[in-house]
C-alpha cells in the first residue's frame, strides 16, 4: 500500500470456460488509528519529567488519533463514529459520534486491560481500528528534603543514614502513582510513626517537621503508611533511618 490517503486500485478478471469475462475492481485507501493513553487520576509531584502510571483500581484515559481519508480529504476526528471495546466487551456508553476518548477504571481483578476502537466515517465505507494493552503498576513512596531556601529537593531522594541537623529538618513524602492525584483527598490517608509509635498526622499530611532535642544524638526510624481507603491494593509503607 501507499501512504495514508493514497488509493490503490485492485482488479480481478475471471474468464469462464464458455468465453464470458467477469471483472471486479476495488479501491483501497490506507488508514490508521494511533492509540494514546494516560493515567487519568494518578499522582506525581510537580515538575516530574516522567509519565504518571496507573495503579490497580486507577483510571486510564485512551485517545484515538485517527488518520482517515475519504473522497473529500482527511476526515475531522469529531465527524467520526467510535466503537470502543474493553477486554472484548463493547462499551456502549462511551461509543458514538465524536467520542474519540475513553475513560475507565481498572478492576483489582485485572493486572492489564485490552482496549480496542473501530473508527468509521458517516458512510461506513472508510474505517480503521486500533488496539492497545494497558498495564497497571505498583505505587511507590520516596522521601525528600524541603530546604528552607531552595524548596523541595526533588532531584535527590533521601536514603537511610540521612543526618538531621540540630536546627531540624522538613521531610516531604511523595506518593508516586497513588490515586487520586489530589493527595489532600480524604480517601488518601497518611499515618506517621516515629520509632514504632504513631504520631499526629501533620498538615499538610505529607510534610513532617522534625527536630532533635538539644544536646541529644543517636538515630531514629521514621515510617509513613499511605492508604487509599476505597481500594484494596493501594496501600504501602516506607521507612527512613535517620541520625542526629
Amino acid at each position: 500500500m501507499g501512504n495514508l490517503g493514497s488509493p490503490t486500485t485492485l482488479s480481478a478478471t475471471i474468464e469462464t470456460i464458455d468465453g464470458q469475462s467477469l471483472l471486479k475492481t476495488i479501491t483501497i485507501t490506507p488508514a490508521d488509528v494511533d492509540m494514546l493513553w494516560e493515567a487519568y487520576d494518578a499522582y506525581v509531584p510537580p515538575f516530574y519529567k516522567g509519565k504518571a502510571l496507573a495503579p490497580s483500581q486507577g483510571q486510564f484515559k485512551v485517545v484515538a488519533m485517527s488518520n482517515l481519508v475519504n473522497q473529500s480529504g482527511k476526515v475531522n476526528m469529531n465527524n467520526l463514529s467510535y466503537v470502543w471495546k474493553k477486554d472484548d466487551k463493547v462499551q456502549s456508553n462511551s461509543s458514538g459520534w465524536g467520542k474519540s476518548s475513553f475513560i475507565f477504571q481498572n478492576s483489582y481483578l485485572d493486572r492489564d486491560n485490552t482496549v480496542e476502537v473501530k473508527v468509521s466515517d458517516i458512510s461506513g465505507n472508510t474505517n480503521a481500528s486500533g488496539r492497545i494493552t494497558l498495564n497497571t503498576t505498583n505505587p511507590k513512596i520516596l522521601f525528600y528534603k524541603n530546604d528552607p531556601q531552595l524548596g523541595i529537593k526533588w532531584e535527590t531522594a533521601l536514603s537511610n543514614g540521612f543526618t538531621i541537623n540540630s536546627d531540624g529538618e522538613i521531610l516531604v513524602v511523595e506518593p508516586y502513582f497513588f490515586s487520586p492525584k489530589n493527595i489532600n483527598a480524604p480517601e488518601l490517608t497518611f499515618d506517621w510513626f516515629l520509632n514504632g509509635a504513631k504520631i499526629s498526622t501533620p498538615n499538610p499530611k505529607n510534610i513532617l517537621s522534625i527536630k532533635p532535642e538539644a544536646g541529644q544524638s543517636g538515630s531514629a526510624t521514621i515510617k509513613i503508611g499511605i492508604n487509599n481507603v476505597n481500594t484494596l491494593f493501594q496501600s504501602l509503607s516506607k521507612q527512613l533511618q535517620v541520625s542526629f
